[in-house]
């Protein structure tokens, strides 16, 4: 950079004692330069006050600095004024300028910082070494900016997160940083001087060949894959490699950096698991099905898992069951690994996986992610088989009614009665035992057995287990009767190696505290019953009871029917909570409307029993809507078209639910009809007027009052008064009118 004297408008600070030496210096200046500006001071003291003010103030463009200092000023010092200019580290020309100097004081002056010296009477001078001075002045800043930004970069590299390394030519490690010995756990000192391909993997290796390959005419290689570290421990990385040429284009570093994107990489995966899995698992109608698709989907969505299978956790009610999806009875996998599958915090099932290698980090807590997502269809599965096996105990309690309430032949019905228990309460084999006068029990009947050993079979008081059963009242289980063989009776003995029975529980008939049978049930794999099965089984034993005495005491079998009729209720009560627990949007909607609808139909219907009749209905209303899909009861936007079209379906499919229940197919005029409108417009088979039965016109003012006062998570509850309002609107249209106008005064006279 030259700087020429026409071009500067020179800032001087003068150091002088002698006036008109500082004058002379002035005079020499203003003839060579464009414009000078200066500041004149007389010892040490003032220049130290001076000094940083004249130093800090920038400059302009073509405007430039410089200190002219005489050798020998009293009360200064020019090697302390040197020292000074050094500590506030800026880049000045200091020149001195001397009448007389020697040639030691002149080399100090030079080391101590000084630019150059000028003898007093050669002043011209100036006008060549000022420009010099300048010129040297800006080159040092211009190295000290460089300097500066390379501490910069240094400083970068070393707090950067990213994982940067220097190569050689030849590919070997010359420096990295202390984010690249975090990532990869190997230090500088374990890389310096060897290959960065030594420290691959040989599926990598290749990847570092072809790096530099394609580094040969292009500037920059990219890469994304799996890296291992020195632990051995896997992750996802990001890879760029580049050039590092000098000014003639030659090759002389490369400069590697790496990046953990595992995080990135499976934060995707997350929202690729909240997107996929859960329409997936909405089709499934069987638990076996969702961990079938369950262990397909972890296969397909994580590449190095091998096998995976789900086995459900055997719990009370449920047999010991068999792995579904990959048998992971016996694994030789790189990795083995087991995970709980919760529903409400409680194991519902282990999930295995066999790795063909170790998995990526953060990859066990996106399997269990998945597995997170199973809770809601597996819950939506338990309510729905629950429901089930209520209107199965339902058909039962109805056979029951029907054999026993009738008066028929018991004795005709017993082989038929005991299938039925046995079918509901999941045993594999029943078999029953009557209490004869001397105390011992003999078999009357049984089924499911594979051979007849049982026929006739006689057991002692006492004796294990059905006459264990029988002595002390209570029921008796036996968990593993593999494990007490021999303490069985040799003809039971006989009967274990045939059937393979493995669980049996033994449940006392007791009416009027006498014993008068012992129900048996076995099972030929681990069984654990819940409170629910022993109450039902009790239940199917105290009716085998009441048989029995049927002839001595038809009064308390007649007792004991009103007993089952209140029993059904409940039981229809716990049926429509279940079906509540589906759709928590009308959580409690089935009991308070049943409860206004009662009030509302006895204005209108004296008979009690036909009032049974409609509570029960009410009860029951929306039953069809476990024949709907979670994915549409659930939606919580409008129907499409297609699934209006099925969820209109629902009265259809309560009607052939109900039409099956002989206890239940009288009621089922609410549940068919209550979505018929007094116009004709409703459905499902657009009935008008009076066409619709009773029950179910009155039963639709109420289910809509209930709807629109009660919170929906779209919208808040209406107010009485709207709702109300809404009735009367559409009395004639969506309700019969006349009773539409009694609503509306009862709900008045009510509240006033």
């Amino acid at each position: 950079m030259t700087i020429l004297p026409e071009d500067i408008d020179l800032h001087v600070l003068i150091v002088e004692d002698n006036r008109d030496d500082a004058e002379l210096l002035l005079y020499h200046l203003k003839k060579t330069f464009r414009s000078v500006h200066h500041t004149h001071i007389q010892n040490l003291r003032e220049y130290r006050e001076i000094l940083p003010a004249f130093a800090e103030n920038e400059a302009p463009v073509g405007q430039y600095k410089v200190i002219l200092s005489d050798w020998a000023v009293p009360g200064y010092d020019c090697l302390a004024a040197l020292e000074i200019l050094h500590e506030i580290k800026r880049t000045i020309p200091f020149i001195v300028v001397s009448g007389a100097i020697g040639e030691t004081t002149a080399v100090a002056l030079i080391k101590a910082g000084a630019y150059d010296f000028v003898f007093k009477e050669q002043p011209e001078l100036l006008s060549h070494i000022i420009p010099k001075a300048l010129e040297w002045a800006e080159q040092k800043k211009i190295e000290e900016t460089q300097r500066l930004q390379i501490e910069l970069q240094n400083k970068a590299f070393q707090a950067t997160p990213n994982a940067i390394a220097i190569l050689s030519v030849q590919g070997s490690f010359e420096w990295v940083n202390p984010a690249y010995e975090r990532l990869t756990g190997w230090t500088l000192q374990e890389l310096k001087g060897r290959q960065w391909c030594d420290f691959c993997s040989d599926a990598l290796s290749e990847d570092c060949a072809q790096a530099f390959q394609e580094l040969r005419y292009k500037d920059v290689h990219q890469w994304e894959g799996i890296a291992t570290r020195k632990d051995g421990s896997r992750y996802q990385e990001f890879r760029q490699m580049s050039k590092l040429d000098d000014a003639n284009n030659v090759v002389q570093q490369y400069l590697l950096i790496r990046q953990d994107i595992t995080a990135l990489k499976q934060y995707h995966q997350r929202l690729e698991i909240d997107t996929e899995l859960p329409l997936i698992l909405a089709n499934c109608q069987t638990e076996a099905s969702i961990y079938e698709q369950s262990a397909s989907y972890l296969k397909r969505t994580f590449i190095e898992v091998q096998r995976a299978g789900f086995r459900p956790v055997e719990g009370q009610g449920e047999k010991i069951s068999r792995w579904i999806g990959d048998d992971m009875a016996c694994s030789s996998a790189t990795a083995h690994m087991e995970y709980p599958v919760l529903v409400e915090g409680k194991p519902k099932a282990i999930c295995a996986l066999d790795w063909n290698a170790r998995p990526l980090e953060g990859t066990e807590v996106l399997i269990r992610y998945a597995l997170e997502k199973l809770e809601q269809p597996l819950s939506r599965c338990m309510a729905q088989k629950k429901a089930k096996e209520w209107l199965h105990r339902l058909s039962l309690l109805d056979i029951f009614r029907e054999y026993f309430g009738s008066g028929k032949d018991f004795n005709g019905a017993v082989l038929k009665i005991l299938r039925i228990i046995r079918e509901t309460l999941q045993a594999d084999s029943i078999s029953l035992y009557i209490q004869n006068a001397d105390g011992t029990l003999t078999c009357r009947d049984h089924d499911g057995f594979l051979s007849d050993l049982i026929d006739n079979a006689t057991i002692y008081p006492g004796e294990k287990n059905v006459g264990l059963a029988a002595e002390e009242r209570r029921i008796i289980a036996a968990a593993d009767i593999p494990a007490h063989y021999d303490e069985y009776p040799p003809r039971f003995r006989a009967i274990i190696e045939r059937e393979k029975f493995v669980t049996q529980y033994c449940i006392p008939v007791i009416l009027a505290n006498e014993v008068w049978a012992v129900l048996e049930l076995f099972f030929r794999t681990a069984f654990n019953p819940d409170e629910t099965w022993l109450a039902f089984g009790q239940a199917a034993a105290y009716q085998i009871g009441l048989a029995l005495q049927m002839q001595s005491i038809i009064e308390e079998l007649s007792s004991a029917y009103r007993e089952l009729q209140s029993a059904n209720e409940s039981i229809i009560e716990g049926l429509s909570r279940a079906l509540e627990f589906r759709d928590k949007e009308t959580e409690g909607h089935t009991l308070r409307v049943t409860t206004l609808f009662m009030a509302f139909a006895s204005k209108f219907i004296q008979d009690e029993d036909e009032l049974k009749k409609l509570r029960i209905g009410s009860l029951l209303h929306d039953i069809g809507k476990i024949g709907i899909s979670d994915t549409i009861l659930n939606k919580p936007g409008p129907f499409t078209q297609e699934e209006l079209i099925e969820m209109k379906r629902h009265p259809l499919i309560s009607r052939e639910i109900l039409s099956r229940i002989p206890l239940l197919h009288e009621c089922i005029d609410i549940p068919l009809y209550h979505h018929e409108k007094y116009d004709g417009t409703g459905y499902p088979f657009g009935l008008k007027g009076e066409a619709i039965p009773l029950s179910a016109r009155l039963f639709a003012i109420v289910d809509v009052y209930d709807a629109l006062t009660s919170d929906r998570p779209y919208r808040k509850a209406w107010s009485k008064g709207k709702t109300l309002e809404y009735i009367r609107a559409n009395a004639g249209t969506h309700f019969d009118p006349t009773l539409a106008l009694r609503f509306i005064e009862m709900q008045h006279i009510d509240q006033s």
